[in-house]
């Protein structure tokens, strides 16, 4: 979720490239220039001498307590493709989307941090961290990005940080950075339904996908011209869907509780009206398979549930329990499970689990 990037060049670009697809006899070069047209300006992008360097924006462990969930949109028309050919974008994304996990993480603060050294050249902060479902687009109209702050570096690259949370930039235009350097922690200002620093490159002003950089083909998969240093690569493994939070209840969760990182106890009273095992899920897709279970202290089941998903999903939430039938539960540990068996053929590991206790006395 972002601002609008695309100069009004790019997106004339865009359209005749929508044109030639449909005439006969050439569909088949026209995904091959998707990228070209998308990442490059069309002026002096020569090569190595204009490569950039980047590390992560974000502090965090990629797949532990962050996620990417959206990547740069390679596909021009209204469809939407990520760089692997996969469903993590949307149409017109531009940038890369790095997740937390709730908006109690958010308030507790995770830093966003400088991809490479240069110089702050636009700074924005005072925007309220509220989801726009709440707010409304019109309210922020032309502020999409929210607080934000953009970095220029050598070689004509930028790039620019977004939805920071409110009052936490800790830097001001002019100012030299460093990479790693804090900028400030992630929020939820701007055009946003949850809590993320929208990460966007650009080269000359053209937005460039730091997973394919300045590959003039784009063949669904990480170029070896990526931006990202080998240490970044490393620890940006991408491989949906995401198991991102999961935990127990005592009462049928709501989601939005769940998402304010509400509604997980770490203990239940033996006298709970009922014991719940909930989990929220990044990008799942058609054809996936979940299966979730409790298991009580004896081992023997509570309850459980098994779903092929029918279409994909950006984000799903699921809950399974049981309501206490007699006096008192037994106490012990009880345990949640869940499982995805996966649909993708593109090197996705093909099944994930969780496995999630609570302790109920």
């Amino acid at each position: 979720m972002q601002q609008e990037l695309y100069t009004k060049a790019t997106e004339k670009m865009f359209r005749k490239i929508n044109k030639t697809i449909f005439l006969p006899g050439i569909i088949l070069v026209a995904s091959m220039f998707v990228w070209d047209v998308a990442a490059k300006s069309g002026s002096k992008m020569s090569g190595a001498e204009e490569s950039i360097e980047l590390s992560l924006p974000i502090n965090c462990k990629v797949g532990l307590n962050c996620w990417i969930v959206n990547y740069v949109d390679h596909d021009p028309t209204k469809n939407a493709k990520d760089f692997r050919c996969g469903r993590l974008t949307y149409d017109g994304h531009k940038g890369t989307d790095f997740a937390i996990r709730n908006i109690k993480e958010m308030d507790r603060g995770v830093s966003v941090l400088a991809a490479a050294s240069g110089k702050i050249i636009a700074v924005r902060d005072g925007m309220p961290d509220i989801s726009i479902k709440k707010r409304g687009a019109k309210t922020i109209k032309g502020r999409e990005c929210g607080n934000g702050v953009r970095i220029k570096h050598k070689g004509g690259w930028t790039t620019q940080y977004c939805h920071l949370r409110n009052g936490s930039i800790q830097v001001f235009r002019g100012q030299e950075v460093f990479a790693g350097d804090n900028i400030g922690f992630v929020g939820l200002s701007g055009k946003t339904e949850f809590p993320h620093v929208h990460f966007v490159l650009r080269l000359e002003g053209q937005v460039v996908d730091p997973f394919v950089g300045l590959s003039k083909v784009w063949n669904c998969r990480e170029s070896d011209q990526a931006n990202w240093s080998l240490d970044s690569r490393s620890r940006l493994k991408y491989d949906p869907p995401y198991i991102y939070s999961t935990g127990f209840s005592h009462v049928a969760p709501k989601v939005q509780a769940i998402r304010r990182g509400r509604q997980n106890a770490k203990i239940l009273s033996t006298k709970s009206a009922a014991i719940v095992f909930w989990a929220d899920i990044f990008s799942i897709n058609a054809g996936d398979v979940v299966e979730a279970y409790i298991k009580d202290s004896d081992g023997q089941k509570l309850a459980s549930s098994k779903k092929t998903i029918k279409k994909h999903q950006a984000r799903y939430f699921l809950f399974i329990g049981k309501k206490r039938k007699k006096n008192f539960w037994p106490p012990g540990i009880y345990t949640g499970h869940l499982t995805i068996h996966t649909s993708s053929k593109k090197n996705i590991t093909p099944t994930k689990t969780v496995v999630e206790n609570v302790i109920v006395k």
